[in-house]
């Protein structure tokens, strides 16, 4: 099989010899990479069966002299650009979605965008919109084995417009009263896009871009004006390598970062309010 055939050669690589040697833990390690690399080709297969978006980018680069321009940022002292790769980028005659491949833990909260935590695949959309082209869709692509309680997980996280020629179009054998294998998405009993927190309006879809830009916006400004306060969000030091010199700690009265009762509604009423 191709996908035994592409590890093989890549295990022959010096840096990965390790692999080489006669150790039993490596040798299941591989063993279970194997077979979760078979798993996640068979179902990118599949999945691009069922949809008619047309995956056209692959570990797409923009800004610095690439042929997709820089995400402007309009900051206090000068505008900046930024630049950054796209795992994946699909279009469907004037929509695009972009898809991120995770094999870490997946946050596609909108609490994550909301507190800065999760910027990053609504920033990147806005490199690819424009002149024509509509959002509809920005993923995170598990690709380790995740189930729920009843059964597996939706292969994509994050959000879609909530339009049915989209839906259909991600999934083309979505049924009435079913679920979308392929996004966290159902139809209703009479086949209409049944309304959840994964779903959005194209207003708010261009909300969220439009907020990711502001965040940015304002932490550039921070920056330049030498603002450099440990405001860290709720967990963001559990693992933090850098906590012994910032000297955080709830201990002396610090206080992690909290937000609750985020929604949707929450990103767009804070744009208004110029992004705060």
């Amino acid at each position: 099989m191709l996908v035994e055939e592409i590890i093989e050669s890549v295990i022959k690589e010096d840096k990965q010899n390790k692999y080489n040697a006669q150790n039993p833990v490596l040798e299941f390690e591989l063993k279970r990479t194997v077979k979760e690399a078979k798993r996640v080709c068979f179902d990118v297969f599949v999945n691009q069966k069922r949809s008619k978006f047309v995956p056209t980018y692959f570990e797409k680069e923009f800004g610095n002299g690439k042929t997709i321009p820089a995400i402007k940022l309009n900051a206090k002292g000068g505008e900046v650009g930024v630049r950054g790769a796209v795992d994946r980028v699909d279009y469907y005659g004037d929509y695009v979605r972009i898809i991120d491949y995770k094999s870490g833990a997946i946050n596609s909260s909108t609490e994550g965008l909301y507190t800065g935590n999760k910027l990053q695949l609504y920033l990147y959309m806005n490199a690819f919109t424009g002149d024509g082209k509509k959002p509809s869709g920005a993923y995170y692509y598990s690709v380790k084995d995740e189930f729920s309680l009843d059964g597996v997980s939706p292969a994509m996280s994050g959000k879609t417009v909530c339009d049915k020629d989209i839906i259909m179009a991600t999934d083309g054998d979505l049924k009435p009263r079913d679920r979308s294998k392929i996004v966290n998405v159902a139809l209703t009993k009479d086949g209409e896009v049944h309304g959840s927190s994964q779903t959005l309006t194209e207003k708010q879809f261009n909300d969220h871009l439009k907020y990711s830009v502001k965040v940015c916006e304002k932490c550039v400004d921070e920056i330049r004006s030498g603002y450099i306060t440990a405001t860290p969000y709720k967990g963001a030091c559990t693992y933090c390598s850098y906590s012994a010199m910032c000297g955080f700690s709830e201990e002396n009265g610090s206080l992690e970062r909290k937000e609750d009762g985020v929604s949707v509604e929450t990103i767009s009423n804070a744009l208004e309010k110029g992004g705060e």
